[in-house]
């Protein structure tokens, strides 16, 4: 290769590598916090860890496929604009370098780019998915090995497979009291079978087959129909004694934990290849996927194109401009991408041209900017956009201030308003050493930074979400509303995800820039402290952690349920549960001793439907009654419950012999109204810390344990100091680095935010298995991170 082509080469692959560890690390973290309770499983049974090592290889494939493109298109566009930024090309185009000697480099790292894109869409994510499939279904055998220490009395435990296990008292010693145990059917018009012990405890062998429950003086209750008319085999079962193993089968429990179906998405290319379908939506579905194994490699191509004629004919604004216009379009073809996919497997247009659409119009928009549309395009940049709305809005309001003062004031107007926008900024005020220029300089580069992260993540995000829910979307025939409000309540709860990194890497870039430019010499020299010049930053952190509070308290609480709800419909198709751990039906307890089962509850009618309830003997925990309803409504009037379309079995104390009777329609007056279905929920991220607090309260008046809610309170408290805790680690590695550029601040940022996230949840899954206090499991990263930060800040040299 001649030395431009080293060159250039040189100048992308560090950008491309950079943006590809960032969004590969942010989505990994992310995706792997799903399965994190098993790194603590495996460290506390020292079991093999190539389970471990198998789960990462799984997850990497299906996030390599959507981060290394988008890599590639930022990279290029990055390095070309930093080169269109600092007149290279002029220079180089002086010297009669043509446009294939600038296509060239960037279409050879293309070429790498397709056959890696390439290589993992044919053959490395069909295995990998089956592979994470097979992880799935482990992760429930694994649980199992720790289940004596995952018990918590007084909650219900929905992890073991196709089980829901309750637990009222433990003596502490592994043996437990009062245990009921709803075993759930695959048939949906079956209510569960039910066990019922007075005591017992889990025997954990050396294998899962080993592994068995121990029940005393226990009782089994056969399954039911729900229908209130039909006649079907009961039996109860008094042994005394029994003895339960724990078969794998189906998960019932969160669709994104369960395997998909088999489709051509698990197969190989040449598997796929040969493929029979044996419907014309499966016939799509297959040529859907050839095409997109086919197309997204190609992509890399046209990005290397695009990225080059962008470089020569728009990009002015440097690296920064090269990262904005690489993140909109990566995320515009991914859209088009989606769509396409959707209207491939739709059967709305022709599938060739529905996947291969994205491709050619990026195609044909490289080559309509190449001949000679770019300067239109440079003169409407998206900042010229952002500048000249902004003085047109600033001068638009300064006109109408002045019509307004002449008509309600006597008086002349002010020489402020009278002098316009340059005097507004002149006039006088009061200067307290806060903020200075040098203040609002750092300030406003941290915030252009900030920004820029967090909204291209938030796009990536959106994006790599659409990506994996597409099939869900199509074959559930799910409108673009849903999909659309899904991803709008989905959004403050990656920006709580997303905050503190962005925090980090806006103070890596910001003090990075300064020190490789050497201005921070000068403000040294100038009586300059470093404390000082951190004040802006820090008061950024702070800010930072004031938004993350208002999330949590007043935003997450309203919009986690409603987008747990919306991605049901995605995944489902039908009406979700409002559950805690996702589950098919919700279960709670009640109170005098009654058990609740439920398929959905309507807030707003107050109305259950598919409505079950258990009543436990106070002592002995056998099952007093067992009733179905399909509709259970809150009578406001009388304060019922008015339950219809179902059937009540009684069990007498002495015998076997039960009673079933009809129900048309059934008035009960329970304890529980529909206020404590509304506030029985206790997921963290669907409750304020107000609410926690309360929760905890009743909880404890009850006598049971709330360890978890006083976890969740403190996990509360301590996440938003995180954003001044990277501030305070991101300064002194700013130093440090900064003579490096500001991409190898954003890659020292990657690899800190990736300790500090992991940190984080091993810390929070050793607290939930108490294997640390309850303050250092939520308090621990903050301390540790931020006594490292705060040791190398008092090191540095000011």
């Amino acid at each position: 290769m001649r030395l431009l082509d080293r060159y250039l080469i040189r100048e992308i692959l560090p950008y491309v590598a950079t943006v590809f560890f960032l969004l590969t690390a942010v989505i990994f973290i992310h995706e792997a916090g799903r399965f994190s309770e098993l790194f603590v499983v495996f460290a506390r049974r020292g079991l093999s860890s190539t389970p471990l090592v198998k789960l990462v290889l799984s997850l990497l494939p299906g996030i390599v496929i959507f981060t290394l493109p988008i890599a590639f298109l930022v990279g290029v566009t990055m390095a070309m604009g930093r080169l269109s930024g600092d007149r290279e090309i002029v220079a180089l185009q002086a010297g009669g370098v043509g446009r294939w000697a600038l296509l060239r480099p960037p279409l050879l790292v293309g070429i790498a780019v397709t056959g890696i894109t390439g290589y993992n869409t044919f053959y490395l994510l069909p295995t990998a998915v089956k592979s994470l499939n097979q992880l799935k279904k482990t992760r429930s055998e694994l649980l199992l090995r720790s289940i004596e220490t995952y018990i918590k009395p007084g909650t219900f435990t929905e992890d073991l497979p196709g089980k829901i296990l309750y637990v009222d008292r433990s003596d502490g010693e592994g043996k437990w009291q009062r245990i009921f145990i709803a075993e759930t059917s695959s048939q949906p018009n079956e209510e569960p079978k039910i066990y019922s012990a007075e005591s017992g405890q889990i025997i954990i062998g050396r294998t899962l087959q080993d592994s068995e429950l121990r029940l005393e003086k226990a009782r089994v209750y056969g399954q039911e129909s729900r229908q209130p008319d039909e006649v079907a085999g009961y039996f109860v079962n008094a042994s005394g004694s029994l003895t339960a193993s724990f078969a794998l089968g189906k998960d019932d429990g969160d669709p994104d934990l369960q395997a998909p179906p088999p489709g051509p998405e698990l197969l190989a290319f040449p598997d796929l290849w040969r493929f029979k379908p044996s419907s014309p939506a499966q016939a799509r579905a297959a040529a859907t996927e050839i095409h997109k194994r086919m197309a997204l490699p190609a992509a890399c191509l046209i990005f290397a194109l695009f990225g080059v004629v962008l470089g020569v004919t728009t990009l002015r604004s440097g690296r920064s401009g090269g990262l904005l216009i690489g993140i909109m379009l990566a995320l515009a073809f991914y859209l088009l991408m989606l769509g396409g996919e959707r209207a491939a497997r739709s059967g709305a247009l022709p599938v060739a041209l529905a996947v291969w659409l994205p491709n050619l119009l990026f195609l044909g928009l490289a080559g309509v900017m190449s001949g000679g549309i770019g300067q239109w395009i440079r003169r409407w940049t998206v900042w010229n956009w952002f500048w000249q709305g902004g003085r047109w809005v600033w001068e638009l309001t300064l006109y109408i201030g002045r019509r307004l003062w002449r008509r309600t004031s006597d008086t002349n107007l002010p020489d402020w308003l009278a002098r316009g926008t340059a005097a507004a900024f002149s006039a006088p005020r009061v200067r307290l050493g806060f903020p200075r220029i040098v203040d609002g300089l750092i300030f406003r580069e941290a915030v252009g930074a900030f920004l820029l992260v967090l909204l291209g993540l938030v796009g990536i995000f959106h994006v790599f979400t659409l990506f994996e829910l597409i099939n869900s979307i199509v074959q559930n025939r799910i409108g673009f509303g849903i999909v659309a409000g899904y991803l709008l309540f989905l959004t403050p709860q990656i920006l709580n995800y997303m905050l503190p990194f962005a925090v980090l890497v806006a103070t890596l870039v910001t003090l990075g820039l300064l020190a490789k430019s050497a201005q921070l010499v000068v403000l040294y020299a100038s009586g300059q402290s470093l404390y000082r010049l951190s004040l802006p930053l820090f008061l950024g952190g702070g800010l930072a952690a004031l938004l993350m509070v208002s999330l949590q308290e007043f935003v997450l609480p309203v919009s986690n349920p409603r987008q747990d709800y919306l991605r049901y419909q995605i995944r489902g198709g039908t009406l979700p549960p409002q559950t805690f751990h996702q589950k098919n039906r919700k279960w709670f307890r009640g109170r005098d001793h009654r058990i609740f089962n439920f398929a959905v509850f309507d807030t707003e009618r107050n109305e259950f439907t598919s409505f079950g309830m258990y009543e436990l003997h106070p002592t002995t925990a056998r099952l007093v009654s067992r009733t179905y309803a399909a509709k259970a409504r809150w009578d406001a009037v009388t304060e019922e419950w008015v339950l219809t379309n179902g059937w009540r079995r009684t069990f007498p104390a002495d015998g076997l012999e039960s009673q079933r009777q009809p129900i048309g329609e059934l008035r009960l007056k329970l304890a529980e109204t529909p206020d404590y279905f509304r506030q029985s929920t206790t997921d963290i991220t669907k409750m304020s810390i107000g609410q926690l607090q309360q929760q905890v309260a009743e909880l404890t008046a009850q006598g049971l344990d709330v360890e978890n809610l006083q976890r969740a309170i403190q996990v509360k408290i301590a996440a938003p100091l995180a954003c001044f805790i990277m501030v305070l680690v991101g300064i002194p590695f700013a130093l440090t680095v900064g003579r490096r550029g500001a991409m190898v601040g954003i890659a020292i940022g990657i690899g800190l935010a990736v300790a500090f996230w992991g940190t984080v949840n091993l810390f929070e899954q050793l607290g939930y298995y108490r294997l640390l206090p309850l303050f250092w499991s939520a308090w621990g990263p903050n301390l540790l991170f931020g006594s490292g930060g705060l040791y190398l800040l008092l090191s540095a040299k000011t």
